[in-house]
């Protein structure tokens, strides 16, 4: 199409990547380029919505004028031949490993909202090497090997499981990369960009080679200090190696000097990067530690609580719990409030029953479940979802709501103590709360006043940091440039830790 050498944007944290991106955007439309022929693809759905919203805001158009700003799965998805029915999600994967015998591990949500994983099987293992080699084009005996499997084993499910999507006419999201680089007729682009390319993996590289070869102009956008997801199977050395004019954002609009330079001093410890020369936007900042997260001040402002492993982070949400703290974390439905879970919202729906509130069927009914079984008359209140309810409602069949909550609602001890805790603080129970807790991973491309690092490390990540794992360092340096103001290291008594102090001198 005459392209023009593409162009890769490196930008550190905070330093406006996706305003560049769309001041590029802006310019396409100054030059009469359409919007339909202008391709937006990014890694992660936050990625790709962010850009189609503040799109959508600046140039006052619709989503539907906008059809290629997307993930790349859904990009993929729309060029092949398939319907939504045919892909293989959680739930028809369970049924085939149920059906053939497969022994996968499952998770429970518990009543506080978190998800708790069972131990990890030989069989999820297994499902893992083939899904890594997919992605990344490598030998599945190689990833096998890597990954302490039963090659027989490995090889076996792997034969079933294609066998089973064909005769059943459905495919992951695997196979949509797939058939996207195999079979999919495009369109013409006079604009391509590529949002998070540090973190896509070999297969969509090569999806992104062929719209490359359909656009004329082309910019990557990432950042190698933040490419933290080689285990699932990025190609950072794709980015690395990239044949690009590069441009390097100069100032970041989070980080202020301290914070920076501490940044700076634990991404030094990775070789292989980009160099780039950029800087703080003010002085200030501050790098503390502490052993006591409780006394971080974490009545005010906005806070990321993280740590290195979701198991380290029920920790977390435990004692935050204890104290009486709202807070968001990591669910099964992703990032949600510790009091949007049901036993929080039953006792706000009775408490604004009891005032004369009315409420949709669907709320009625999950009030309902929780009253207490011996207050219940024999009938159950019948409710239509779309309908209004008020407590007259509630009360037809026999039951009086002549109680408080804490008489009326059958909730386990530990949850009435965590809802008079939070009242006794002041907590709101219907705000979005200023604390996150969660992994490092989970809040990448977020950010917040403070953050607090546990510095604490389970077993495996510890022997990776002991073998200065460029992984390790990139992840920890993304944790850290997460904060606008305050950067507080949450000390352990435990061998396995950071010690990052080591690294700030």
């Amino acid at each position: 199409m005459g392209r023009i050498k593409p162009t890769l944007i490196l930008g550190g944290p905070g330093c406006g990547k996706t305003t560049a991106l769309l001041k590029i955007v802006e310019e396409a439309f100054a030059k009469g380029v359409a919007p339909d022929r202008i391709a937006y693809v990014a890694f992660t759905r936050k990625a790709a919505q962010e850009a189609r919203t503040r799109m959508a805001e600046k140039f006052g158009i619709e989503s539907d004028d906008i059809p290629y700003f997307r993930t790349l799965h859904s990009f993929a998805f729309r060029y092949i031949d398939a319907k939504p029915a045919q892909i293989l999600d959680g739930r028809k994967l369970r049924e085939y490993a149920k059906a053939e015998g497969l022994d996968l591990s499952d998770s429970f949500i518990d009543e506080f909202g978190q998800s708790v994983p069972l131990p990890i099987t030989s069989d999820d293992r297994a499902f893992s090497a083939i899904a890594m080699a997919r992605l990344t084009e490598r030998d599945l005996g190689d990833v096998a090997g890597e990954m302490d499997c039963n090659m027989e084993r490995v090889r076996e499910i792997a034969a079933d499981f294609e066998e089973f999507k064909d005769e059943a006419a459905v495919f992951d999201f695997t196979d949509m990369l797939t058939r996207f680089v195999n079979e999919a007729t495009l369109p013409e682009f006079d604009l391509l960009i590529v949002d998070e390319a540090q973190d896509l993996s070999r297969l969509q590289w090569r999806m992104v080679d062929r719209l490359i070869d359909h656009s004329r102009d082309v910019y990557f956008a990432g950042d190698d200090d933040q490419a933290i997801y080689a285990w699932a199977g990025a190609d950072i050395e794709h980015f690395l190696t990239l044949d690009a004019d590069r441009e390097i954002l100069p100032t970041s609009y989070r980080l202020k000097s301290e914070v920076f330079t501490a940044c700076q001093k634990v991404i030094a410890h990775c070789n292989d990067r980009y160099e780039k020369d950029w800087s703080p936007h003010a002085q200030g900042g501050l790098v503390t530690s502490t052993t006591d997260l409780l006394k971080c001040g974490l009545d005010d402002g906005t806070w990321y609580v993280l740590a290195r492993t979701n198991s380290l982070v029920r920790s977390l949400a435990k004692q935050l719990r204890s104290e009486g703290y709202a807070f968001n974390q990591p669910t099964a439905k992703g990032m949600q409030s510790s009091v949007a879970v049901d036993p929080v919202q039953a006792v706000l729906i009775y408490e604004n029953l009891r005032k004369g509130g009315q409420f949709t069927g669907d709320k009625m009914q999950l009030c309902w479940s929780y009253i207490d079984p011996r207050r219940r008359p024999e009938a159950a209140p019948v409710f239509d979802d779309l309908s209004l309810y008020g407590i007259d409602d509630l009360c037809r069949t026999g039951f009086v709501a002549d109680a408080s909550w804490l008489d009326a609602l059958s909730l386990t001890g530990a949850m009435r103590t965590y809802i008079r805790m939070l009242r006794a603080k002041g907590e709101s129970l219907i705000k979005e709360p200023r604390i996150t807790v969660s992994t490092i991973h989970g809040v990448k491309g977020g950010e917040a006043d403070n953050v607090v690092i546990w510095q604490k490390l389970t077993g495996l990540t510890y022997k990776s940091w002991l073998k200065a794992d460029p992984q390790e360092y990139r992840t920890l340096f993304t944790a850290m440039s997460r904060a606008r103001e305050q950067l507080i290291f949450l000390d352990t008594r435990s061998k396995q830790q950071y010690n990052v102090e080591r690294l700030l001198i």
